[in-house]
């Protein structure tokens, strides 16, 4: 029996694999023709002796034209005159050797002090899940082969000291910018801001949660490559501002976070530090070139004074703990309803506040008394101690706490406490989470030294944000609710919120009771000479005004929506969240 091999395409002879009196196996490579500056394989569909062959090298063919014949009756085909197949693989052996050198270059390039810390590769393996990692531009080296060679390049610098890439956290989409200490020092060069300028884009398409580890240098004065005499005009940092109008954004910084870098960061949403931090707009070389004089690294900016100053939001012990605080608050942020958890604590919340109305109180357990247990993050917790910022689950449901506390500044509303505040509106419309504020504040610090801080536009600001806030706001309050101050915890009014309720103790006013007798009632209790009697009128009008201002009396008046015992509070915020929820399917 014979088999006619045909042409398939019409084109050249480029290669003729075959002779007469070959033997040759099914599927053997007879002959290439080029057809559109391509190379097609004609292959045989038959083992067999080659019987006649109807072309040469360079023969014009046409499609159906036969190449060749083959005899395939009792053909043999033996070992030795097996056709041999050319490797149609392609050559991998550069594509593993940088994959190899890649994944063992951070642990080679590792700096001595770092030693301990997850690499930078680690740091992705803890924070995504198995197997969900898709990096971008992962080979990329540094733009310097104008002044150093191509394969100390590729030895020290793949990757251009930071890894860019998406994956899932817990399930859930996200992406990093995780910079890379260990290759050129976590620096920002040319190739380092297009891959940054490449997630970005795919972050925003995607709306993404973004997780920056921020670590490194700033700015790389070494790149030749291309003709970028300052980098002025990069786009990264505007692009990731622009991101911060509505993409979750955590950062990590951790060792030495300094220009670039620290710039990065400030534009995260939370900003949490890690022990022996040291950040700063400028690292020691930067400011001594200002002749500013000379620092250490960790002089530039410790972990406490940005604890202090509030521009770290949590500060944990090391990476690991960072990355794990991390996922908690995109789980949070995640605003998905979990089964419900017995509190913080077990607390009686009707024996909180004290009988007497001046004393002080301890905030944290109403947090624990009203939060679900091994959820509740404070933010920011040494600066601008008078008001609390939480993100915690109460029965179930993510939300944001806002809180004075009377043990710092009576709870009077500050500047700081009134930019804590702004932060936490901010945070709330951000991730979309409920607002809960509770309320025990004589209001605004009022007087000479707060007025020299710029507290009067710092106020304002409080309720400017707080009028964009989109986010629901249930507003308890658990004692005073004094002024411009208990309104700027409610968004402005106390019916800008969702539901604003009162505990028993709830006392109100446009300023504190007994500043109001003093001021309003100064003339009649000066008429009276005798200070016994005096004092006895005080109390008189005292007392009438708080039973004017209670909490029932405020609800007679409809100025609050409803007035609860405080060992119902997780209940009726539970009915209210689910009303939120509800509402915003």
């Amino acid at each position: 029996m014979t088999y006619n091999v045909v042409a398939e395409v019409s084109g050249t002879i480029s290669e003729l694999r075959v002779v007469p009196s070959s033997v040759v196996t099914e599927a053997a490579i007879i002959c290439y023709i080029e057809s559109m500056k391509m190379e097609y394989e004609v292959r045989s569909d038959a083992s067999g002796l080659i019987v006649n062959i109807n072309v040469k090298l360079g023969s014009q063919v046409s499609v159906g034209d036969t190449i060749c014949t083959i005899e395939t009756n009792d053909a043999t085909v033996p070992s030795d005159q097996q056709s041999q197949e050319e490797n149609h693989l392609p050559r991998f052996e550069d594509l593993d050797k940088r994959n190899e050198l890649y994944f063992s270059q951070s642990k080679r390039l590792r700096q001595d002090r770092r030693s301990g810390e997850p690499t930078a590769l680690e740091r992705i393996g803890l924070l995504f899940d198995e197997g969900s990692f898709e990096e971008y531009g992962r080979f990329a080296i540094a733009a310097q082969r104008r002044r150093r060679n191509y394969n100390d390049l590729v030895a020290r610098t793949q990757n251009d000291g930071v890894i860019t890439g998406i994956g899932t956290i817990g399930g859930a989409p996200a992406a990093t910018i995780c910079y890379d200490y260990d290759v050129l020092a976590g620096t920002q060069g040319i190739q380092n801001h297009r891959k940054l300028d490449r997630i970005l884009e795919i972050i925003a398409r995607r709306r993404l949660p973004l997780i920056t580890f921020a670590d490194g240098g700033g700015g790389r004065p070494g790149d030749t490559d291309g003709f970028v005499p300052t980098g002025l005009e990069v786009s990264s940092f505007a692009e990731i501002a622009k991101l911060s109008q509505n993409i979750p954004h955590i950062a990590i910084a951790s060792g030495y976070t300094f220009a670039g870098n620290a710039a990065l960061a400030a534009v995260a949403d939370v900003i949490i530090g890690v022990d022996g931090l040291s950040m700063g707009m400028g690292g020691p070389a930067m400011i001594e070139g200002a002749g500013l004089g000379s620092f250490h690294p960790s002089e530039v900016g410790p972990i406490d004074v940005h604890e202090e100053s509030g521009t770290i939001d949590i500060r944990v012990p090391d990476i690991d703990s960072a990355i794990k605080l991390c996922k908690t608050i995109l789980d949070l942020a995640s605003n998905n309803v979990k089964p419900s958890s017995e509190p913080i604590a077990n607390v009686d919340l009707d024996l909180i506040v004290p009988q007497k109305r001046g004393r002080t109180f301890d905030l944290d357990s109403v947090i624990n008394g009203v939060s679900d247990g091994k959820t509740t993050i404070e933010l920011k917790p040494k600066y601008g101690k008078n008001l609390r910022v939480f993100m915690a689950r109460i029965e179930g449901f993510s939300a944001i706490i806002i809180a004075n506390d009377s043990r710092h500044f009576a709870g009077a509303i500050d500047k700081d406490a009134s930019e804590k505040a702004i932060f936490a509106y901010k945070l709330a419309d951000k991730f979309n989470l409920p607002i809960v504020s509770l309320i025990d504040t004589p209001g605004f610090v009022v007087g000479p030294h707060e007025e020299s801080r710029g507290g009067v536009r710092s106020f304002g600001q409080l309720f400017i944000e707080g009028s964009r806030c989109k986010s629901e706001t249930i507003a308890i309050v658990l004692r005073r609710g004094y002024g411009l101050g208990a309104m700027a915890m409610t968004k402005g009014s106390f019916k800008e919120t969702f539901k604003t309720i009162s505990w028993p103790t709830g006392e109100f006013g446009g300023m504190g009771p007994e500043g109001a007798i003093r001021l309003g009632n100064r003339k009649e209790l000066e008429a009276i000479a005798d200070l016994a009697q005096r004092e006895e009128r005080y109390n008189q009008l005292l007392q009438a005004l708080l039973n004017s201002t209670s909490a029932l009396s405020l609800a007679d008046a409809f100025e609050i929506d409803e007035v609860i015992k405080p060992n119902d509070t997780r209940s009726c915020l539970k009915r209210l969240f689910e009303q939120i929820s509800l509402s915003n399917q």
